[in-house]
């Protein structure tokens, strides 16, 4: 499936899966993935020609393999409305940081599986970076987690992703229907 593609089905998927949960939440509202993008992205990347008519990726004049995405792919624009949310999310995990302990602290959320293994990553806009003091274990994450936190408009810079939003997460669960 094409990435584009790929991308807005995760994202309705999640939609869809907010939805149907809401009255559960508690205190954190469930938020969907297309929340947290501006309307104005939505409506670029429904606007984008096919894939197949699309460019994606080409090399350099020194050979190095590079990406040409439309600017919708790399978007940091944000939802102001967004921001001091506290919501209950879910996504895959993309771990960055562990205790000694191989407790997971620190990781990026992602709207679907194997994003930003698989280059290129979702946009900024579609990552959250996300903080767990408590940490927690997992066997696989290709499971997708729901997390709970403040969302804050915030832009970080790793080797792997960029993120527009972050949380400082109060809980990390699996999902589960």
């Amino acid at each position: 499936m094409p990435t584009r593609q790929r991308l807005i089905t995760c994202l309705f998927a999640f939609a869809l899966f907010s939805i149907l949960t809401s009255a559960t939440a508690g205190a954190a509202r469930v938020t969907d993935w297309l929340e947290l993008m501006p309307k104005s992205d939505q409506e670029a990347l429904a606007a984008l020609p096919p894939i197949d008519h699309v460019p994606i990726a080409d090399f350099d004049e020194d050979g190095n393999l590079t990406f040409e995405r439309p600017p919708v792919f790399s978007s940091t624009k944000t939802v102001p409305e967004m921001a001091n949310k506290n919501i209950k999310i879910a996504g895959f995990i993309v771990p960055l940081e562990f205790t000694d302990d191989m407790l997971i602290t620190e990781f990026f959320l992602v709207p679907y599986f194997g994003a930003c293994i698989h280059v290129p990553p979702p946009p900024p806009n579609q990552i959250i970076y996300v903080k767990y003091k408590k940490g927690f274990k997992t066997d696989t994450i290709a499971d997708p987690f729901w997390i709970s936190g403040k969302l804050l408009i915030e832009n970080i810079h790793n080797d792997i992703a960029q993120s527009s939003y972050s949380i400082h997460a109060s809980n990390v669960e699996i999902y589960e229907e």
